[in-house]
C-alpha cells in the first residue's frame, strides 16, 4: 500500500450577486490553495452566484452556462497552471456532453456507460476468480478418486 498522500483544499467563500467577481474570488482562493500545495480544490456548489435554491425562481435559469464555457475554461486554465487535478471537472463535462439532462440526475449514482462497464468488469473479475477456484477444487477431487 502506498504511503502517498493527496492534499485537498475545501474552499469556503462568500458569494455576491456578481458572477464574474465570484469567479475571480474563487480563482484567488484556488491560487492560495495551490500555494499550500493542494492537489485537489473543491469549490462551493453554485459559487458563481448567491445560493438561490431555497425558492424556485425561473429568472435564475439565466445563470446557467454552457459546458465548456467561461467558468470551465477559467478553472481548467488555473488547474493546469498549478497542476491541480482537473479530472473531476473533465469527467463532469464529458458526462454533460454525452448525457445532457440525465448526466447528474442519479442522486450520486453515475448514469454513464463507463460506470456500467466498470461494474461489469468487476463482475467478470469476480467470476473469473470463482471459476479458477472451482477448477482447482475439481482437479483435487479428480485426483482423490
Amino acid at each position: 500500500m502506498s504511503a502517498e498522500k493527496t492534499r485537498v483544499a475545501l474552499v469556503q467563500m462568500r458569494c455576491g450577486p456578481q458572477p464574474d467577481a465570484n469567479l475571480a474570488r474563487a480563482i484567488d482562493l484556488i491560487e492560495r490553495a495551490a500555494g499550500d500545495r493542494a492537489q485537489i480544490v473543491c469549490l462551493p456548489e453554485l459559487f458563481r452566484s448567491q445560493y438561490f435554491c431555497q425558492s424556485e425562481n425561473h429568472d435564475n435559469f439565466a445563470l446557467a452556462e454552457p459546458i465548456p464555457g467561461p467558468s470551465t475554461e477559467a478553472l481548467g486554465k488555473i488547474a493546469r497552471e498549478h497542476e491541480i487535478n482537473q479530472h473531476l471537472i473533465s469527467r463532469w463535462c464529458r458526462q454533460h456532453r454525452r448525457y445532457k439532462e440525465r448526466a447528474f440526475s442519479g442522486n450520486g449514482k453515475p448514469h454513464t456507460d463507463e460506470a456500467r462497464l466498470a461494474a461489469l468488469e468487476r463482475k467478470v473479475g469476480q467470476l473469473t476468480m470463482e471459476n479458477d477456484l472451482l477448477k482447482k477444487l475439481l482437479q483435487k477431487l479428480e485426483q482423490e478418486l
